[in-house]
């Protein structure tokens, strides 16, 4: 690389590192502008696509002493793992050109790995105990709930119902932790690979063909891969090795959350031949995702993976 270059490769990270950071820091500070705080790895993609990797974590280093002196250490801290090692990670996917799912997959492995690192390397060092804060909230829930039966003058059977329902709930939000991370790390590595896609063909980048959503397949072993899941966590309980409930409850949601997207893909797919209007047969596939619809689309999702209805639907067309 020429000095020439290399001073306008510096300029160009230094430029976007700070507007990272202040993102990142309006995102801290501005409460209805904290949700865009997962897009705050799209400019150090940037840096690394165009300039490097070495230019992304650079850029990543800027970044986060911009936030320290806004805010404190702690948060430049999270800045560096999250923002900067996921926006590192989408930059390289896309510059090797990796396929849509591929890609989207690498991403949310480096997205789980920077919270595992902001959950249990950086908050611990803020003498921040997430199990601790967790129990905390719910002992603050059961005293909330217990002030509003006795303003209601609620008798002792409903009272005595009303707790075990709370604990029943808290304790399958405890078991379901990990998989919620997972979720949520899948949404966050889509959501910035969606948006950096559209920023990059707005910029004239070439992209490699991404498919249509209503193309989206699970590979077919994907079904005898949840069944060994479920032996081993079987397994895994029978010989006191891990608590098999809790690994049972997140297999079953990961995979239930994979089954919902495929079987939203097969609507979609016989909605596009469908006449009528877009807007309507979207907003359907809106309501049956989040309204209760979603056991019916994981069994839909987990027969099309055994079944493959829309092979079958265009071997049926090729025949005519």
């Amino acid at each position: 690389m020429n000095p020439r270059s290399r001073t306008r490769s510096m300029t160009e990270t230094g430029i976007v590192a700070a507007i990272g950071a202040v993102a990142t820091i309006m995102g801290y500070y501005i409460p209805f502008l904290n949700i865009f705080l997962i897009f705050t790895a799209i400019p150090f993609a940037i840096i690394t696509l165009r300039n490097g990797i070495s230019y992304g974590i650079s850029g990543a280093v800027i970044a986060s002493v911009i936030v320290a002196m806004a805010t404190n250490p702690i948060s430049a801290l999270i800045t560096l793992f999250s923002s900067g090692f996921n926006g590192i990670f989408l930059g390289i996917v896309v510059k090797k050109q990796f396929k849509a799912w591929p890609a989207i997959v690498v991403t949310t492995l480096a997205t789980l790995f920077s919270l595992y690192l902001s959950y249990y390397v950086v908050l611990p060092l803020t003498g921040v105990d997430l199990n601790v804060q967790m129990d905390q909230m719910i002992a603050e829930m059961k005293v909330t709930m217990e002030v509003m039966q006795n303003s209601m003058n609620a008798d002792a059977q409903a009272a005595e119902e009303s707790a075990r329902l709370l604990e029943s709930y808290t304790r399958n939000m405890k078991l379901l932790i990990p998989s919620a991370i997972v979720m949520s790390a899948l949404v966050s590595a889509a959501a910035n690979y969606m948006l950096f896609r559209a920023i990059l063909k707005r910029m004239g980048v070439a992209l490699t063909e991404m498919l249509p959503f209503r193309e989206f397949r699970l590979p077919g072993s994907v079904f005898f891969g949840m069944l060994i899941m479920i032996v081993l966590s079987y397994l895994a309980g029978y010989f006191k090795l891990i608590q098999s409930e809790a690994l049972l409850a997140n297999v079953y949601m990961v995979f239930s959350m994979a089954f919902v997207l495929q079987g939203a893909a097969v609507i979609v797919y016989f909605f596009k031949r469908i006449p009528g209007q877009k807007l309507l047969k979207w907003l359907l596939v809106f309501m049956l995702v989040f309204t209760g619809g979603t056991v019916y689309l994981a069994l839909l999702g987990m027969s099309d993976v055994m079944l493959n209805f829309r092979k079958r639907y265009e071997n049926r067309l090729m025949m005519r």
